[in-house]
């Protein structure tokens, strides 16, 4: 498997970012995007990607964050956005990270990978506790997170949805020294 790199989109990912969003044809575009529309420039979808890191040019209702790619031989295969801080709707359901893998990239470890490297991203943010929540039908991606040592605080039920939601915690810290250690014993 080549090596993942997750970064931030920039002046020269302009072609893999759109052949990413027309991975997620037929699917809803919120998964590839947050930012983006189509007829958007690649400048202004950049800009709005920085500006969302600045609570003081964001909706009032949202938190800052920052948007990471999972690149894979200058492919993307998936992106992770991490919140800096939580509101009351993102303590319910979004916690600090929301993750997705492109239908076409799925079950080959990417979310795992993309997760692993998102955990010193946070340290760097100054989060060492992490709320990250997931549809209890959503096996692939509470699996990874108890990979990590996730630890499930409750079960919720998502009224607009009519889901169970899983909610977890996880101590940053105590993940990275948990999955270093697994993964040298593992070679």
């Amino acid at each position: 498997m080549s090596t993942l790199q997750l970064r931030q989109l920039g002046d020269q990912d302009e072609a893999a970012f759109l052949c990413w969003v027309n991975d997620w044809k037929g699917e809803d575009p919120l998964w590839a995007t947050f930012a983006w529309m189509p007829g958007m420039t690649h400048q202004k979808h950049l800009s709005e990607l920085e500006n969302q890191k600045d609570k003081s040019k964001i909706a009032k209702d949202r938190v800052p964050a920052t948007m990471f790619y999972g690149f894979v031989d200058n492919i993307i295969v998936g992106r992770l956005n991490i919140r800096h801080e939580l509101n009351d709707h993102l303590i319910q359901r979004g916690g600090h990270l929301g993750y997705a893998v492109s239908p076409q990239h799925r079950k080959q470890g990417y979310a795992t990978q993309m997760f692993r490297l998102s955990l010193q991203k946070c340290l760097d943010l100054g989060l060492n506790e992490i709320l990250i929540t997931c549809a209890d039908e959503n096996v692939a991606s509470w699996r990874v997170i108890e990979k990590f040592s996730g630890s499930l605080e409750n079960q919720i039920l998502d009224e607009k949805e009519n889901k169970l939601v899983r909610r977890y915690w996880l101590n940053t810290n105590q993940a990275l020294k948990h999955r270093s250690s697994t993964s040298a014993h593992n070679s």
